[in-house]
């Protein structure tokens, strides 16, 4: 049975419960609702003998059924080919291994990271109607290198709680550009009067990428009124907070790489060769080329390392979300620093931070 003759079988009982429900009625009256329950079943009648048992009928129901499922079969096309799950919004991508994404409260934007290229794909959706299908065909994913990050702030309710910066002259340059591009006012907006309030009606992060066309980007873990006490405030503060901590770490990387190759073209090695490679440069002793090179080593740990020198003791702040673990990272540590065996070091002191504190939850020192 196909859906013409579906639809006249539910018409015909339909139209029986009806006749039933009026002429059991104890207050029943002769007058227009029994004619027209009468005439209403005996129409019903009429339609399921001309669809069951005339060739006429059968051949209309034939008709219908078909034209039906090929507009089916036609909107199921238009589903598959313009509407995608939030899971494949990032996946379909080419060149592109989403490791984590997080989607907007609002569904107006989502952001996904690939931990292997560090490359990141921001995700606009104008339209935030849909919660668990995107529409193709109104949606913008731009994937960017970690290295177009410029700038990452929180904002509640229009105010920076916090922000940070890239550091490396290579990025002043870049963010001077934007400026004389015409974005200097919305990079200003990045710095606001904080405010304290009980409710929060919007929790977002806003990033400042290297793009003159499209330079801000925001998304939202907040949108309509939610109480500081509540727990759907706690749950939407961490993920921005978690959001957060994963931007400053590719920043911090970036940063480091930026004045390792910096300090590579003003302080060449000793041997005057201008085109030392990396591994050369940190066995002469320069910090920045030591950060680069544990910085490449420690990123899919989500670890940060800066590397400076204070009279023959090398020291070197390892930082991240939580406290890294010195059992791993001071064995490793050794091992490679007894392989560039650096003259001019005799102490290498290791001090591992949570990000965002300013006192270290331990240290390690190695005598060389």
């Amino acid at each position: 049975m196909r859906q013409l003759e579906i639809v006249t079988v539910l018409v015909f009982l339909v139209a029986i419960i009806i006749n039933y429900m009026v002429f059991s009625d104890s207050t029943f009256n002769v007058g227009l609702a029994p004619i027209l329950t009468i005439f209403f079943l005996c129409l019903s009648i009429g339609a399921l003998y001309w669809v069951f048992f005339t060739s006429n009928g059968k051949a209309f129901a034939r008709k219908y059924n078909d034209k039906q499922k090929k507009l089916i079969e036609k909107q199921v096309k238009e589903l598959k080919e313009n509407y995608i799950s939030k899971e494949q919004a990032f996946s379909e991508l080419e060149n592109f291994s989403p490791s984590q994404s997080i989607f907007s409260s609002d569904n107006k934007s989502a952001i996904s990271i690939d931990e292997n290229s560090n490359n990141i794909c921001l995700l606009s959706n104008p339209s935030g109607q849909s919660l668990k299908f995107f529409d193709k065909r109104s949606i913008q994913r731009s994937v960017i290198s970690y290295r177009d990050i410029l700038e990452v702030a929180i904002f509640e309710d229009g105010n920076s709680i916090t922000a940070t910066s890239r550091t490396s002259q290579v990025a002043g340059a870049i963010i001077g550009n934007i400026m004389l591009g015409g974005a200097g006012l919305v990079i200003g907006a990045l710095t606001g009067s904080k405010k304290t309030s009980a409710t929060v009606s919007r929790l977002e992060i806003r990033l400042i990428i290297n793009n003159t066309k499209s330079p801000t980007w925001s998304i939202a873990f907040i949108h309509s009124e939610t109480s500081k006490k509540s727990p759907s405030y706690q749950k939407a503060a961490n993920q921005a907070n978690n959001l957060l901590g994963l931007i400053k770490v590719l920043i911090k990387q970036a940063d480091d790489e930026d004045k390792a190759t910096e300090s590579q073209r003003v302080n060449p090695a000793p041997s005057g060769e201008q085109n030392v490679d990396l591994s050369e440069l940190a066995k002469s002793g320069d910090p920045g080329a030591i950060t680069l090179l544990l910085n490449r080593s420690l990123k899919k740990r989500g670890i940060i390392a800066k590397v400076r020198m204070q009279g023959n003791t090398l020291k070197i702040a390892l930082a991240s979300e939580n406290p890294p673990n010195p059992d791993d990272l001071v064995p490793m540590i050794h091992k490679g620093m007894m392989g560039l065996n650096i003259d001019a070091v005799e102490n290498v002191e290791i001090l591992g931070y949570r990000l965002g504190e300013s006192s270290p939850s331990w240290s390690r020192i190695l005598q060389m």
